[in-house]
């Protein structure tokens, strides 16, 4: 059974002008990137309206914003910035598909603003429609000029590991480490993908490099697995319990807890 230590991340971009990260409550794992944008207001838009909604979404009072929005594209159905924002909004409430319908909606409107198929193909990604969030991702990629963020690479990249296409999942892992040399996770990524083609030698090649970047620990949990596999016992032995010393009550404890109960059983 295929093991998963891959850290996802999910990226929500907003078209706000400040620029801040915000963790948000609803959705822990959920980073709001205000990015300076052009809000486009038509001219025969209710600008009073508008404003008014646009205040509460800066003031992150999300539920109260979206009728506001709702009022406003009720008058002007073309306010690209109101179809994004409301889509922000019904994610933090967790309201996905009325999220999609209103990404979609800001694509229809403003087919060149990329951060709408980044949106909609992470938040897609976080609950596991990975072969919808895969079509987004290459929506954008083809309707706009902008790169992706790189937490969005890594999103994208991972859905073909989920979804075993090793190949595209090492293509889109190259290029988030191209986008940023400084973040573990694309090199851990590969070495993930690696481990689980056979790749041993490359798989170790990049595990290590990942540790070298930030000490990344599920490739120190990774490496134990594969020198495991590999019968380097003792190598695995350490791998496996520095992981467990960092990291006691991680999720996949319990496997490295089963390798290193079966290296002892075969040394009696």
């Amino acid at each position: 059974m295929k093991l998963i230590f891959i850290l996802i991340s999910f990226l929500l971009v907003s078209c706000s002008d400040k620029k801040e990260e915000l963790q948000t409550e609803e959705s822990p794992n959920a980073v709001l990137k205000n990015k300076p944008s052009n809000r486009s207001l038509r001219p025969d838009s209710s600008f009073l309206e508008y404003t008014e909604a646009l205040r509460l979404f800066d003031d992150k009072k999300y539920v109260e914003a979206i009728p506001k929005y709702l009022t406003v594209l009720e008058k002007d159905s073309l306010n690209w910035s109101a179809a994004h924002e409301i889509a922000i909004s019904y994610t933090t409430v967790d309201s996905i598909e009325k999220a999609i319908f209103y990404y979609e909606q800001t694509m229809r409107i403003k087919p060149e603003f990329s951060e709408s198929y980044q949106n909609a193909g992470n938040l897609l990604f976080t609950i596991g429609r990975y072969k919808e969030a895969i079509e987004f991702y290459e929506k954008g990629f083809k309707n706009t000029s902008s790169d992706y963020y790189t937490e969005t690479y890594n999103n994208l990249a991972t859905a073909y590991y989920f979804l075993g296409d090793f190949k595209n999942a090492r293509k889109i892992y190259k290029i988030s480490i191209e986008s940023d040399q400084s973040s573990s996770i694309p090199v851990y990524g590969i070495g993930l993908v690696e481990y689980y083609a056979k790749n041993y030698v490359e798989s170790e090649k990049y595990l290590l490099e990942a540790i070298k970047i930030d000490d990344n620990l599920n490739a120190h949990l990774t490496l134990g697995m594969l020198y495991f596999d590999s019968g380097k016992e003792k190598r695995s032995k350490e791998e496996l319990e520095y992981f467990l010393a960092k990291v006691p009550n991680s999720p996949y404890a319990k496997y490295a807890k089963e390798k290193l109960a079966e290296l002892e059983a075969r040394n009696k």
